[in-house]
């Protein structure tokens, strides 16, 4: 008798429990920085990935780089950055296996019937690191790849569906004095005595934009940020410009060295 009221008030209780028992609704990837053990089902759309942030270590030659700093090139000619700003395109994290990986997000060009991946990000020099956007990854990487500009392919492109301030839309996008996408705008103020002379350089879409690979061993937990880095040398961008030249000829220059120097390893 004993035994069966027992049983008989275990049997009460568990009809009691399951009938009370809400079941809970979270994010189930264990890659997510959210992810929920304790949820019984996924959620709708609600998982929260690591962000890809791009790093900037500002160098001009073995010193660091500060943004307010007056410059000397090899002519003994003074001057200072007063802006320059680049697309950074096309990310990929490499995996020990392997394997690559890219941020989640897209967009669509619907007029030319083209989707790509929204990592188009624009860098401002006055910026130490750059938000790329969300990525499925953890573990070990070996490096990573990544573009200096855009593709000519992109220059006629419509993402009307996007923001105002993104890289890409026709607000925010990067332009020359035609109106025309480019990948990169510069302007340096040239000091000579107590006259000084700003000088704006554009640099122009490419049928094939510098693709950099990078290698980086790096190792990043569940649900951590993963963060990648580049070096960028100052000094090579007007060290070896005479100021004093032709403009077409410090143009032609400039944007060499923007393609084949800038950038360091």
């Amino acid at each position: 008798m004993q035994k069966f009221r027992y049983f008989f008030t275990y049997f009460v209780i568990s009809i009691v429990f399951f009938n009370c028992y809400e079941r809970k609704s979270g994010c189930l990837d264990p890659i997510a920085s959210n992810y929920s053990i304790s949820s019984d089902d996924p959620c709708d759309n609600c998982c929260i990935y690591p962000k890809l942030t791009l790093k900037a270590e500002r160098l001009y030659g073995d010193s660091i780089f500060k943004t307010t700093d007056t410059l000397s090139n090899s002519f003994s000619q003074n001057y200072f950055f007063h802006e320059l700003k680049m697309y950074f395109s096309s990310f990929s994290v490499l995996k020990p296996d392997g394997t690559e990986s890219k941020v989640i997000e897209y967009i669509i060009d619907s007029l030319h019937n083209l989707t790509i991946t929204d990592d188009v990000k624009i860098y401002n020099f006055k910026e130490e690191t750059k938000t790329i956007g969300t990525i499925k990854l953890t573990g070990k990487i070996d490096g990573f790849t990544c573009r200096l500009g855009l593709d000519e392919s992109l220059n006629d492109t419509n993402f009307n569906t996007v923001a105002k301030t993104h890289p890409l839309s026709g607000t925010s996008r990067l332009k020359d004095n035609e109106n025309q996408l480019i990948q990169a705008i510069c302007s340096v103020v040239f000091i000579e005595g107590a006259i000084s002379d700003t000088v704006q350089y554009f640099i122009p879409l490419d049928n094939n934009p510098n693709m950099y690979n990078f290698t980086q061993n790096s190792d990043f937990s569940l649900g951590q940020d993963v963060e990648i880095r580049v070096k960028l040398d100052f000094k090579n961008l007007f060290d070896d410009i005479d100021f004093k030249s032709d403009s077409l000829v410090r143009a032609s220059q400039f944007i060499e060295n923007f393609k084949t120097k800038f950038i360091v390893y």
